[in-house]
């Protein structure tokens, strides 16, 4: 027994996932800057290998984003529905 979605909520769901995922890859890039201030403040060198976990959590966390996000569009997409040409 499913009941039909209304058009505009077609892939609501993975594309807030790819928000959710969005916004953790941003706070893993954000640790960069916890870094600096620790080498700023208190001398402590933990910038590179604190830098390079940072960079390569943030681009894992980058592949299931863009994942969930084409699938939220491709679940969207109508193709009874004409594409606009107007861009405005």
């Amino acid at each position: 027994m499913s009941r039909k979605q209304p058009k505009e909520q077609h892939g609501i769901v993975p594309i807030s996932i790819a928000i959710m995922f969005l916004i953790m890859a941003f706070g893993a890039l954000s640790t960069m800057g916890g870094a600096l201030l620790l080498r700023f403040l208190f001398d402590i060198r933990v910038m590179y290998a604190t830098s390079y976990s940072a960079a390569v959590t943030f681009l894992v966390l980058l592949i299931p984003t863009g994942i969930f996000y084409l699938i939220g569009r491709l679940m969207g997409y109508d193709p009874e529905e004409p594409i606009s040409k107007d861009k405005n």
